[in-house]
């Protein structure tokens, strides 16, 4: 299968470091959802910088796309389970999640169709898995102003049992006031500033992801905007997790 995205650079946590390796088919001539992008980069990079807060607790990624960061975190092993997620009408991304999972050995890690907004058979399940709280990945899924709503009413429903949202997002100037939209479904936001799972074509700065494609590596894509890193909870629920500020 196509890439290979190394993730650590023997900095995580205690004796959580060294390297992991994530195999992905990006198809670049297909949609964006087939695609590696920075955001799931520093994700995945979050992911196995800070492994022990998903210590056994489910995890959801939301608009999963390629899968790198919730492959990353099946892989590593900590979490109770693993499921990426991404349209249900766009069978292509959910085969090629399959096929991920696969090729990476990671047959725990389960690949359902959600649409955002809708509560279908299959979110109801995962809302009443996230119950006692749980972990939501979302990289780059704030990227169309006419999707803010439908993807925070789903993001809203898994956390009303507790737990947070790791989301990634690049400010590409939507018009939407983002706070006013967290209010209204109840949820509060923080910004994780982790200068450690940055990644940069700069030299000077250390890496924490690589992607190689037939034993070379390639240049990073770089991020078309600022890149931030927010971590969301509903409001009045104590969250089950103590990351980093």
């Amino acid at each position: 299968m196509g890439d290979q995205v190394v993730v650590g650079d023997g900095q995580g946590e205690g004796s959580q470091g060294g390297e992991l390796r994530v195999r992905i088919r990006q198809l670049p001539s297909a949609s964006h959802g087939l695609h590696i992008w920075p955001s799931a980069l520093l994700l995945a990079s979050y992911v196995h910088r800070h492994r022990s807060l998903l210590r056994r607790l489910p995890v959801v990624e939301l608009g999963a796309g390629v899968g790198l960061p919730g492959l990353a975190a099946a892989l590593l092993g900590d979490a109770s389970s693993v499921t990426l997620t991404d349209r249900a009408d766009d069978e292509r991304v959910l085969r090629n999640l399959r096929d991920a999972c696969s090729a990476n050995g990671a047959p725990s890690a389960r690949v359902v169709g959600l649409t955002w907004g809708e509560m279908s058979p299959h979110a109801a399940e995962l809302v009443r898995g996230m119950e006692g709280g749980g972990v939501v990945l979302a990289a780059d899924c704030l990227y169309e102003g006419a999707g803010f709503d439908a993807f925070l009413s789903t993001v809203s429903a898994l956390l009303g049992g507790g737990g947070e949202c790791w989301c990634v997002l690049q400010e590409r100037g939507s018009g939407l006031s983002l706070p006013l939209l967290l209010r209204k479904w109840g949820l509060e936001w923080r910004q994780v500033a982790d200068s450690a799972c940055t990644y940069s074509a700069d030299s000077s700065k250390r890496a924490t992801v690589k992607v190689v494609q037939g034993g070379v590596e390639q240049p990073l894509p770089q991020p078309d905007a600022e890149l931030r890193l927010l971590v969301l909870t509903m409001k009045g629920n104590e969250p089950r997790l103590r990351g980093p500020s």
